[in-house]
C-alpha cells in the first residue's frame, strides 16, 4: 500500500533511531501509520500517526455515503483517472 499512496509527510524525524540505512520518502515511518481504503479494498489515503481522527470524518463519510472509489494513476495497480490525495502532517 505504501507504493500506491503518496506519503503523508516528507523526511524522517530521528534517523539515528532507525534500524536501516536506506531512507525512501514512501517508507512507512511508524507502525501506527494508517491507510484508508475504499469499498473495493484499494488504498484511498495515507494517514500519519499524529493525524487526529476528527480530520478523517469527511473522507470516511464520503467513502461510506457515496461509495467513492480510490483514484490513482499507478499503471501497475490500474488507472483510475486521477491522483490519490494524501493528508499532510500538521
Amino acid at each position: 500500500m505504501a507504493s500506491v499512496c503518496p506519503t503523508a509527510v516528507s523526511g524522517f524525524r530521528e534517523k539515528e533511531r532507525l534500524f536501516y540505512d536506506s531512507f525512501d520518502s514512501s517508507d512507512i515511518r511508524w507502525n501506527f501509520e494508517k491507510f484508508l481504503v475504499d469499498r473495493d479494498g484499494k488504498p484511498y489515503k495515507r494517514i500519519y500517526p499524529d493525524q487526529l481522527p476528527e480530520t478523517l470524518q469527511g473522507d470516511v463519510a464520503r467513502l461510506v455515503q457515496t461509495g467513492a472509489r480510490a483514484e490513482t494513476t499507478y499503471p501497475e495497480y490500474g488507472d483510475y483517472g486521477g491522483r490519490m490525495p494524501s493528508l499532510h502532517y500538521v
